[in-house]
């Protein structure tokens, strides 16, 4: 009887520390997970405009400018409008970034980008503040 409430209180006491304080590689899982704007690296991914691929020097720029952007805010879109949702009298064409997850749509203005971001079934808008990536 005691050795199995001293176990008990034992695995208790373990979990409660687990869940107070969780090691650094599940936090940063976790927050990883649930990231609206991830940071790409320029190995993984592929970069088109009008259907042509970006080389070295301009991926590079054109990544590093993204993974600096700013959030602004984000939009309500259903899927299968992502084409010309944003901006619709605008006809500006969007650059492509394709990952292994995910394929994401950028498309430039002069005081924004708007970025779509398609993956499984699911399709995320939003606005970013990239001075590097805006129509100047």
């Amino acid at each position: 009887m005691t050795w199995g409430l001293i176990i008990s209180l034992v695995l208790v006491f373990f979990i409660k520390i687990l869940l107070s304080c969780p090691p650094k590689r599940w936090v940063k899982w976790s927050l990883d997970k649930f990231e609206l704007h991830p940071k790409l690296l320029i190995t993984d991914v592929t970069v088109t405009y009008d259907g042509r691929l970006l080389k070295d020097e301009e991926k590079q720029h054109f990544i590093s400018e993204f993974n600096n952007g700013n959030f602004l805010k984000r939009y309500n879109i259903f899927p299968g409008y992502e084409e010309g949702y944003l901006h619709p009298e605008n006809n500006n064409t969007p650059f492509i970034i394709e990952t292994a997850k995910a394929r994401i749509m950028v498309y430039r203005y002069v005081d924004h980008v708007d970025v779509i971001k398609q993956f499984k079934k699911k399709v995320i808008a939003y606005s970013l503040h990239a001075d590097g990536l805006q129509i100047s």
